[in-house]
């Protein structure tokens, strides 16, 4: 088989070369381009240093995207007014306020087709946890990371834009964690209880 160059013996001008880049650009844009982009609750790392570099797009990232509540209305009253409820085991509840399994599966989908895997659901359908790269982060949130040394001398990444969603799925996502690793949860155990002496 002849090279291009072969068939096209004749020199391909930079503008027509420039139009060829822009149209290969706008293939790779999301599957979702055609939908407008949504803010999430998880907002831009605002404490960004001067100096920083592009996290590379095979950097290892794991995700764990949190589903609005139905009904969350309904339940904000029902705690709000004090007056004793009857007591909703798990699966009631998420029967009445948990996400349906449809649009925790249609979040799901949307994750594998950006590139994520081993993606699991969680039995109430609130949290969906997924593994993927800073590219699969790019293509599903629009957002890129930026890496950059903490104050503790740890390199550290974080999103540098609101993790945004196409506006099918603005009504199911609240947030995305997972999008830095400067910060993380802490949960101090209890304490023990020191047994004071008794006095006499």
């Amino acid at each position: 088989m002849r090279s291009l160059a072969t068939q096209h013996p004749f020199n391909v001008s930079p503008l027509k070369t420039l139009a060829t880049a822009c149209v290969l650009v706008a293939a790779s844009v999301s599957v979702h381009a055609d939908e407008a982009w949504v803010s999430t609750h998880t907002r831009a790392f605002a404490a960004l240093p001067k100096t920083t570099t592009i996290v590379a797009n095979d950097t290892p990232v794991h995700i764990t995207v949190a589903l609005k509540l139905r009904n969350e209305e309904q339940l904000n009253k029902k705690i709000e007014d004090g007056t004793p409820h009857p007591f909703l085991t798990p699966a009631q509840f998420a029967a009445v306020y948990s996400p349906t399994q449809q649009q925790a599966d249609q979040v799901s989908d949307y994750l594998k087709k950006s590139g994520f895997h081993n993606i699991s659901i969680a039995p109430n359908r609130l949290l969906i946890n997924a593994e993927g790269t800073a590219e699969n982060v790019q293509t599903a949130f629009n957002t890129p990371l930026q890496q950059f040394t903490a104050k503790d001398g740890r390199q550290v990444y974080a999103n540098t834009k609101d993790a945004q969603v196409p506006q099918s799925l603005a009504d199911t996502v609240d947030a995305v964690l997972g999008l830095q690793n400067i910060y993380f949860l802490h949960v101090n155990p209890p304490r023990a209880k020191v047994p004071v002496p008794a006095t006499s």
